[in-house]
């Protein structure tokens, strides 16, 4: 069971959370990035020195710099000591019960977001009452519009319940951009989770900037992808110049050891250095003609394939991450339509591909380490 039980998250809602004062960040006030001044008082969990924190668009969640995405209980409470306090669990990513283990005993210092899925079933292998969001995935732009608002209602019923706070997207489109564009547009969005890839942020940062305006939170996921193992001043260049671009409330990453999590903590709360534009130039150079961008070109597969997707389980969950359990889980996620099988080998995303990648042979290598 929680330590907070849901009367009492209903209780503490009614009477407004703990204001943000100068806190242990040292913030004389919530750090909002350019956001139109919210209403109400900001939410304080785990707030520890050295840690940078935002308000999360209209949650007033005050989120840290850095969330933990994939990772295991022992890294997780380290995290905690870090100031740490947004953490993203799902099924596929094995590692429910290392939440559940650590919000035993810290679920007050902890922001919980599951990934959709039975939500009461997540809430009893976390063993909590409610979680603070609930991210909606595998969507392309029709249905991140939402014209006709079935997803915003389905949220306000979990709600009523007390099951469930907030609600999100997590964009893994292969039209990354028009689907974080949609998003933004609709009103059914409290928070966006969009991969913020080097390559892409000079289209997406104008997106986020609306998003910011409306007071939608905004998370950033997939900032590694594609940057080689060991290059760890390029990684934390990346994390650096992703906070200072002003449009992010939390760059959210997968910590798979101790040692990781220190280097990403240690890049999320300190400013940026005069060697990071340079190195953020040198990575997205690197990553030019090798891997996929996720730019969406090849989004218009006659088929279906959801080839952005199939080719980031390939390269990035197993190849970067080295996470093989994972990137079969995600693979397995996407329908069989989607999937590398279903290509007809007719050529017209290797037509549009502006990285000059060999895509159908890049496919088959997927159908056959991830089948």
């Amino acid at each position: 069971m929680s330590s907070q039980t849901r009367r009492e998250f209903l209780r503490n809602a009614a009477v407004g959370a703990v204001g943000w004062g100068v806190g242990a960040s040292g913030l004389s006030g919530a750090e909002d990035l350019g956001q139109p001044a919210r209403a109400g008082k900001l939410e304080e969990r785990n707030v520890l020195p050295g840690m940078r924190y935002h308000r999360l668009g209209r949650t007033n969640m005050a989120v840290s710099a850095l969330s933990a995405g994939v990772t295991k209980a022992p890294v997780l409470l380290a995290a905690l000591e870090k100031g740490v306090n947004f953490v993203h669990t799902a099924s596929g990513y094995n590692n429910v019960p290392d939440v559940a283990q650590v919000a035993a005993k810290h679920r007050d210092r902890m922001f919980i977001a599951i990934k959709v899925g039975p939500v009461e079933e997540y809430l009893a292998a976390l063993r909590v009452d409610y979680v603070d969001v609930l991210f909606l995935s595998r969507m392309g732009p029709e249905d991140a519009r939402d014209s006709r608002g079935r997803h915003r209602e389905n949220f306000e019923r979990m709600k009523q319940q007390g099951k469930v706070r907030f609600f999100g997207l997590t964009i893994h489109h292969d039209d990354l951009v028009g689907t974080t564009r949609a998003a933004v547009e609709s009103d059914t969005w409290d928070i966006i989770m969009p991969q913020y890839q080097p390559q892409l942020r000079a289209q997406l940062d104008p997106i986020l900037a609306k998003a910011r305006q409306k007071g939608i939170g905004v998370l950033a996921m997939k900032t590694l992808v594609n940057v080689p193992r060991g290059a760890t001043d390029q990684e934390q260049a990346i994390i650096r110049t992703a906070m200072a671009s002003g449009h992010l409330d939390s760059v959210i990453i997968s910590l798979p050891s101790f040692e990781a999590m220190n280097r990403y903590v240690e890049a999320a709360t300190t400013p940026l250095k005069a060697q990071d534009d340079a190195l953020l130039r040198m990575a997205i150079a690197g990553m030019k003609g090798r891997q996929c961008g996720s730019c969406g070109r090849c989004s218009a597969c006659p088929q279906g394939v959801q080839i952005a997707e199939i080719l980031r389980c390939k390269d990035y969950y197993a190849g970067q991450m080295g996470d093989m359990t994972f990137a079969q889980a995600a693979y397995r996620e996407l329908a069989e339509s989607q999937r590398a099988t279903n290509c007809a080998d007719c050529g017209r995303c290797e037509g549009v591909c502006p990285e000059g990648l060999p895509i159908r042979r890049m496919l088959q290598q997927a159908r056959t380490l991830l089948a």
